[in-house]
């Protein structure tokens, strides 16, 4: 199901400003979006703000600097915001969240769903994961481990869930982070070989 990217820590600051300028324009008497929230008038004095921020630290001033960091944060918590209302709204829809302004988030699932795939969950921090069903499986066990490279030190791997079904929700992971997801499959012998490593970003 395609969704609205709310990721906006992997943009510069003046990026960032374009986009929710964009997303603003897009949004304001859009007939499919008659309730905004947070509301657009929010969203635009947060940009005016740090607009003005990002001028200010320009000069060098450390206070300046550390009140746009702060505005950008705050920024970023309403756009995420808006764009799980988009996304209610638009419940996969792809025409309807390409004219919200946001950016439609890409097809993170890697490897074949009917094998192994991970994709990005229904809120920001969630990763789904899930693989083949197999007879005989009493459970699935879920590691993942946060890095921009693969793991080769098995003993870094950590627990994220053991399950009956074939299906797992690991939470709480921080945006813009890479996680790899791996899993073995417990039968009543013993446990299987683990899994490929699968990466993500997560959203």
């Amino acid at each position: 199901m395609k969704k609205p990217l709310i990721n906006f820590k992997i943009y510069v600051v003046e990026v960032l400003i374009t986009k929710a300028r964009n997303i603003i324009a897009k949004m304001t008497a859009n007939p499919d979006f008659a309730t905004p929230d947070p509301a657009l008038a929010d969203i635009k004095a947060l940009v005016d703000e740090l607009e003005k921020l990002v001028i200010l630290a320009s000069d060098g001033s450390h206070s300046a600097h550390d009140a746009m960091l702060a505005k950008r944060v705050e920024l970023e918590k309403a756009l995420r915001s808006l764009g799980l209302y988009v996304d209610k709204i638009a419940q996969g829809d792809l025409l309807i969240i390409e004219n919200s302004g946001f950016e439609v988030s890409k097809n993170y699932i890697r490897g074949s769903k009917a094998d192994f795939w991970i994709d990005r969950g229904g809120f920001p921090g969630e990763i789904e994961c899930g693989c083949k069903r197999i007879v005989r499986v009493k459970s699935v066990v879920w590691q993942f481990f946060v890095s921009e490279i693969a793991p080769t030190d098995a003993t870094v791997w950590v627990l994220a869930g053991v399950t009956s079904q074939t299906k797992m929700t690991i939470s709480d992971l921080d945006a813009g982070k890479k996680v790899w997801i791996r899993y073995c499959n417990v039968l009543p012998e013993g446990m299987t070989p683990w899994s490929k490593a699968l990466d993500i970003i997560v959203g």
